[in-house]
């Protein structure tokens, strides 16, 4: 990984681009690298861009990035970063596993961003380890690699593992490894250069809390809300509600009425359905298995909720 210990060597970081990578998690993790070359004058890092076969990789926006080598060719590296996006699993398997687990052998630190620590996981590069990954493919990952500490938070650093949750994430992690190795007066000129304000750290929440997206002001509910979404396919029964918010049933439906704009039953099922959109979107489960997961009884079911909700089946999401 990014060593704390001062030397004038320059690092070496790979970034291995899997299709439909997060172009925004990618160059939030290089440019600090860059300007941090720029502010030091001289080359405190190197990276090297790898595809799994050499050619060029297309980003989910689009925009193709070409690679220096195919990853196989190459564990002259200190670290190597996997960035990926859009259905990860399909990266669980084949060749980026196999090279991932050849590559660790060489001692080299791994790390991911946005969605690229399920090959990583698939590899069993991560058990035991804390990790984290973007919200939307938490719950799938956390169903297939139950030896994987998940973490909800900006981005984890566990010994020779590191992971951002994507998007800007990156940004905030590269600057602490940065700084630890190089001092946070670095970090302070990286982030004047970039006109960034500060950067985060990595215990901080991915999302707002539930309440704080809805405008809720109830205490009690806010956090029954939090249970909620931390595992809607629980059973939430009413009363099961009204116990924890020690609140009687009839009012508890009043206060959701009034909190939220609609009733608890609803509320939660609407949960289930968002959660089971992100899953089909992110993800290559079947969708008996996410309806499953995402607490409906049957696929029967599942399909009738989902079409009344969004105004198509299932199925037809998981096509486009």
């Amino acid at each position: 990984m990014l060593d704390p210990t001062f030397v004038t060597a320059p690092d070496t970081v790979g970034f291995l681009l899997l299709d439909r990578f997060s172009m925004m998690a990618f160059t939030s993790a290089l440019e600090p690298l860059r300007v941090a070359n720029r502010v030091a004058g001289r080359e405190l890092y190197r990276w090297r861009i790898f595809s799994l076969d050499g050619l060029p990789v297309r980003a989910s926006n689009g925009l193709m990035v070409v690679a220096d080598e195919p990853l196989s060719a190459s564990s002259q590296m200190r670290s190597l970063l996997v960035v990926a996006s859009f259905e990860p699993e399909r990266h669980a398997a084949g060749p980026a596993v196999a090279l991932l687990r050849r590559l660790a052998r060489f001692g080299i630190a791994m790390g991911a961003l946005d969605t690229g620590a399920w090959p990583l996981a698939a590899a069993g590069l991560l058990d035991h380890h804390r990790i984290t990954l973007h919200w939307e493919a938490a719950p799938a990952f956390a169903a297939t690699f139950p030896k994987v500490e998940l973490s909800p938070r900006l981005y984890e650093i566990d010994r020779n593992r590191f992971t951002s949750a994507g998007g800007t994430s990156p940004f905030d992690m590269m600057l602490h490894l940065i700084g630890r190795r190089h001092g946070e007066t670095l970090v302070r000129s990286i982030t004047e250069q970039l006109v960034a304000a500060t950067w985060r750290a990595g215990d901080l929440p991915q999302r707002p809390t539930l309440a704080n997206r809805l405008g809720v002001r109830h205490a009690r509910l806010g956090e029954v809300l939090a249970a909620i979404e931390l595992d809607p396919s629980e059973s939430w029964s009413l009363a099961v509600l009204a116990r924890r918010t020690g609140i009687s049933p009839r009012a508890l439906t009043t206060l959701f009425r009034r909190e939220t704009g609609t009733s608890p039953h609803r509320f939660i099922l609407q949960l289930r359905l968002l959660k089971a959109r992100d899953q089909l979107a992110a993800t290559s489960r079947s969708i008996r298995d996410v309806a499953l997961d995402c607490g409906f009884a049957s696929l029967e079911h599942f399909s009738r909720s989902f079409h009344r909700q969004f105004g198509t089946p299932p199925s037809a999401l998981r096509r486009r």
